[in-house]
């Protein structure tokens, strides 16, 4: 009798611990993976003076690699980033990471919110701000009136 209770128990240790553990692993794989792939296709702030003019307008994308919109908006950007490539220069800031660059331009910028997309053209004024989470057209519109 007490063999039987000795497996019931480990059971429901595996019920309740390791299994949600285990899920809790692969969601943040799949989140870093999302993430990686999007900083594939943006620059960072680290590379860049985002303060400094550009001849290009600029799109900054403020995110946390833990924000499931900020994941979403990443997906959105896919194609665009690519139509867009000569035309705009694409930086993104990771307001989790604790750098001062980053906290620099979260304050510059005053952004309260990931993930908040900032249009910048040429002369280095907003031209929009949008907070939350944004279609793949309404990213392109916004463009659009910056090029």
């Amino acid at each position: 009798m007490e063999n039987k209770r000795n497996g019931k128990n480990w059971i429901i240790v595996l019920l309740i611990f390791v299994i949600p553990l285990g899920i809790f692993a692969w969601l943040e794989t799949s989140a870093k993976t999302i993430a990686k792939e999007a900083a594939q296709n943006t620059n960072t702030v680290a590379n860049h003076n985002y303060t400094k003019v550009n001849s290009k307008p600029k799109m900054l994308k403020f995110s946390s690699p833990m924000c499931s919109d900020c994941k979403k908006v990443s997906k959105e950007l896919v194609g665009v980033l690519e139509d867009f490539k000569d035309a705009v220069v694409f930086e993104e800031i990771n307001v989790s990471d604790g750098s001062k660059a980053s906290n620099d331009a979260v304050t510059e910028y005053k952004v309260t919110v990931v993930p908040t997309l900032i249009f910048i053209d040429k002369d280095g004024k907003i031209v929009q701000k949008n907070e939350g989470f944004i279609t793949e057209k309404e990213i392109r519109t916004s463009l659009n009136n910056i090029k």
